[in-house]
């Protein structure tokens, strides 16, 4: 299991990696990609396994759109961690997924 992610920069890239990786080996509810991990029994592999960069973008609400499309694209094909109340219908994206 991948999660797809959209930093800012490498340290907080690094950081989020780490805030996953010990909630799931604590086995601590703060992290639904750890929750996912755990409730499926996947393994929690080193960061070059575990994450992927999809895109480099500064802070700010060009980041917060780019990252809610993917989620929405990943939670359409029931590829993402994050529960269904997490998620909010958008007809955008639904408009660009259908072509």
């Amino acid at each position: 299991m991948q999660q797809s992610v959209f930093r800012s920069d490498r340290q907080s890239f690094n950081q989020r990696f780490k805030e996953h990786r010990n909630a799931f080996k604590s086995n601590r509810n703060t992290s639904n990609y750890a929750k996912h991990a755990l409730d499926h029994q996947h393994p929690f592999g080193p960061i070059q396994e575990t994450m992927q960069i999809l895109q480099y973008q500064k802070k700010g609400t060009h980041l917060n759109t780019i990252e809610r499309f993917f989620i929405f694209k990943d939670y359409l094909i029931n590829n993402h961690p994050n529960d269904e109340f997490n998620i909010n219908t958008n007809k955008f994206f639904e408009a660009i997924l259908k072509t």
